[in-house]
C-alpha cells in the first residue's frame, strides 16, 4: 500500500467557483485506487492516473476540477482523499480543509448625510455591510484621505464602521 497520500492546490476558493486540486499517491504495489469527498460526500466517476516508477512501484494522480463550492452557506469545506490497495486492503487518506471566501455586501451609510451641517463640526459617522469572508475591512475616507475608522463586528454577519469627520466648507 502507499505510505502516503498528499493533496494539492489552493487552501480557499471563493463561494461559487469550482475546487482544483491533485491527489497523489507514494510508490503502491499493486497501484492504488482514489476516491474524493467533499464535505462528507462521495464524489463518483473522477478520473486517475497511474505512472510506473523505475523501482518497479506505481504511483496514481487524481484530479479534482470543475466541483462547487459555496451552496450551502459554508465558510470552510473539508476534502478528503482516500487510497485503496486492492491486494492488501489498507486505506490511506488525507484531507483539507478549504476556506471559502464571500464578498461582502455593499457598504451603506447610517442617517442622512445630505443634511446642512455648519463648518468645523465633527460629525459621527457609520457605515455598515453584510455578509462577507472573512469578515471585511472597512474604511472611511473624507475625499481622498483615510480617517480613522474603529471597526465592530456584530454577529457574524455585520460589519459596522465609525470615524469623525471635521466638517469644512
Amino acid at each position: 500500500a502507499p505510505r502516503l497520500v498528499s493533496i494539492t492546490g489552493p487552501s480557499q476558493v471563493e463561494e461559487g467557483k469550482t475546487l482544483d486540486l491533485t491527489c497523489t499517491t507514494s510508490v503502491s504495489n499493486p497501484p492504488a485506487s482514489l476516491s474524493w469527498s467533499v464535505a462528507g460526500e462521495t464524489l463518483e466517476e473522477i478520473k486517475s492516473v497511474v505512472e510506473r516508477q523505475e523501482d518497479g512501484g506505481w504511483v496514481t494522480f487524481s484530479h479534482l476540477g470543475q466541483h462547487p463550492v459555496g451552496q450551502h452557506n459554508l465558510t470552510e469545506v473539508m476534502v478528503e482523499c482516500r487510497a485503496v490497495n486492492p491486494a492488501v486492503e489498507h486505506v490511506v487518506k488525507n484531507f483539507k480543509i478549504i476556506t471559502i471566501t464571500k464578498p461582502p455586501g455593499v457598504p451603506v451609510f447610517v442617517g442622512n448625510l445630505q443634511r446642512e451641517i455648519i463648518a468645523g463640526t465633527t460629525l459621527d459617522v457609520t457605515c455598515t455591510t453584510v455578509g462577507g469572508h472573512p469578515p471585511p475591512t472597512v474604511r472611511i475616507y473624507k475625499e481622498s484621505e483615510a480617517l480613522l475608522t474603529e471597526l465592530q463586528r456584530e454577529g457574524s454577519n455585520l460589519t459596522r464602521a465609525r470615524a469623525e469627520v471635521l466638517v469644512s466648507p
